[in-house]
C-alpha cells in the first residue's frame, strides 16, 4: 500500500480540486472528499488502506474539529434550552421511528434472528452528527433558528443512539454491569462538562497572559482534544466530546479577540476534514453492489424514510412549520462512519456475519444519505 504521507497530499489535493469544481455547480465539499476516497480506496483503485493507523488518526482529528467548529461557531446553548422540548420529542420520536421500522424489516423480510435484527436496526438508524454538522455548515446558513434547532436534535439522536447501542451490548454479553459502565460514564461525562464550562473561561484568561507564543491556542486545543478522550473512554463518541468543547470555550473572549475561530477553521478544512470524508470513502466498498443492489436500495429505503416521516410529524406537532420540519427530516438522514462502528462492533462480536448484502447496504447508505442530504439542505436553506 502507498505510503501514508503521499497518501495525504493526494487525498487532499485532489479533494479539494473536486471541491472547487462541485462548489461551482453548487454542491459541496463532502461529495468531493468522499468521491475522491472511493476512487483511491477499495471500491476502485485499492492504492490506499483505510485500516493504515495514521491516516485513521488524522481523519479522527478532522472529525473532532469539525463538531468543535460546529459547536463553537454556529451552536447556543440557551438557544438549545429553550428549545428543549422539541429538540428531544423529536430526537426520540425519530430514533424510535427509525428503529422499530428497521426491526420489522430486519426480522421479517431479511429473516434475522433478534440480536442481529437489533444491530441491523441501531446501525441503519442512528444519524452520523459528523456528516450532519457539515452538510449544514456547507449550507452557510446556520444561523438560521431551524439549523440550529437541527444540530441540537443531531446530538441529542446520537446520545440516544450510542444508549440503544449500549442496551444492544449488554444484551449480547447478558451483563448488567456492562450496561451500568455505559450509564455511569455518561452520568460522569455530563458531569465534568458542566465543571469545565463553569471554570474554563477563567482558566483561558490566565493562559493568555503567559510570554509562550499561541499559549491560548495550545490551551484551547488541548481542551477540545482532552474531552474527546473523555468521551470517548466513558462510552460516549470522541465528536461529542468535542462539540461540548466548543459550547465550553465559546464564552472565552480572549479566544474570540485573539481569531482563534479563523486559525481553528484554518486547520480543520483546510487538511484533517478533508482527510475525514476522505477516509470514509476509503472504507466504502461498493464491490458488492451489482449483486445486491436492489435489497441495498430497499434497505436504506427503510433506514430513512420512516424516521423522515416521525421527525416531520413531531416537529409539525411541536409548532414546526412544514418545511422547517422537513429541514430537521432531511439533515437526520446522514450516515457515515458512526454506522460503520456500529455495524462493526455487530461483526466483531460475533453477532451477525459480515454479509455481502449488509455492507452492499451500508455503502450504498451512506452514498445516498449524502447526496440527498446535501443537495435536498441546500434547496431547503435558500
Amino acid at each position: 500500500m502507498m505510503n501514508f504521507i503521499l497518501a495525504l497530499v493526494l487525498l487532499v489535493l485532489f479533494g479539494k480540486l473536486l471541491t472547487e469544481v462541485l462548489e461551482r455547480i453548487g454542491l459541496v465539499s463532502v461529495l468531493a472528499n468522499f468521491a475522491v476516497g472511493l476512487v483511491f480506496g477499495v471500491s476502485m483503485l485499492a492504492l490506499i488502506d483505510a485500516t493504515d493507523p495514521v491516516i485513521i488518526a488524522f481523519a479522527e482529528v478532522g472529525a473532532i474539529l469539525l463538531l468543535f467548529v460546529a459547536g463553537y461557531e454556529e451552536s447556543d446553548l440557551g438557544f438549545m434550552i429553550q428549545r428543549e422540548k422539541k429538540i428531544l420529542t423529536v430526537a426520540m420520536l425519530g430514533l424510535t421511528a427509525g428503529i422499530f421500522s428497521l426491526l420489522i424489516f430486519g426480522h421479517h423480510f431479511l429473516g434475522l434472528l433478534p440480536l442481529e435484527t437489533l444491530f441491523f436496526a441501531i446501525a441503519f438508524a442512528v444519524t452520523d452528527i459528523a456528516v450532519a454538522a457539515k452538510v449544514i455548515l456547507s449550507t452557510r446558513k446556520l444561523k438560521q433558528e431551524s439549523s440550529k434547532t437541527l444540530l441540537g436534535i443531531a446530538v441529542v439522536d446520537t446520545v440516544l443512539g450510542i444508549i440503544v447501542l449500549a442496551l444492544a451490548v449488554a444484551a449480547n454479553t447478558a451483563s448488567l454491569l456492562e450496561m451500568a459502565r455505559v450509564f455511569g460514564g455518561i452520568v460522569l461525562f455530563f458531569a465534568l462538562t458542566v465543571l469545565i464550562y463553569r471554570y474554563m473561561p477563567r482558566m483561558i484568561q490566565l493562559v493568555t497572559h503567559m510570554e509562550t507564543d499561541a499559549a491560548d491556542f495550545s490551551a484551547a486545543f488541548l481542551v477540545i482534544l482532552f474531552l474527546a478522550y473523555i468521551a470517548q473512554e466513558l462510552g460516549l463518541a470522541m465528536v461529542l466530546g468535542a462539540y461540548f468543547a466548543g459550547l465550553i470555550l465559546q464564552r472565552s473572549p480572549e479566544l474570540k479577540a485573539r481569531d482563534f475561530s479563523q486559525k481553528i477553521q484554518a486547520m480543520a478544512y483546510g487538511f484533517f476534514v478533508p482527510v475525514f470524508f476522505a477516509w470514509m470513502g476509503l472504507q466504502t466498498d461498493l464491490g458488492n453492489l451489482g449483486e445486491f443492489w436492489a435489497i441495498s436500495l430497499l434497505i436504506v429505503a427503510v433506514a430513512v424514510l420512516p424516521k423522515l416521516l416521525a421527525i416531520v410529524i413531531a416537529a409539525m406537532a411541536t409548532g414546526s412549520r412544514f418545511k422547517e420540519a422537513l429541514i430537521y427530516g432531511v439533515g437526520l438522514s446522514a450516515k457515515g462512519a458512526d454506522n460503520l462502528v456500529v455495524l462493526t462492533i455487530g461483526i466483531t462480536t460475533g453477532v451477525f456475519a459480515a454479509t455481502g448484502m449488509i455492507l452492499s447496504a451500508m455503502a450504498v447508505a451512506i452514498l445516498l444519505s449524502i447526496l440527498f442530504s446535501t443537495l435536498a439542505l441546500r434547496l431547503l436553506l435558500r
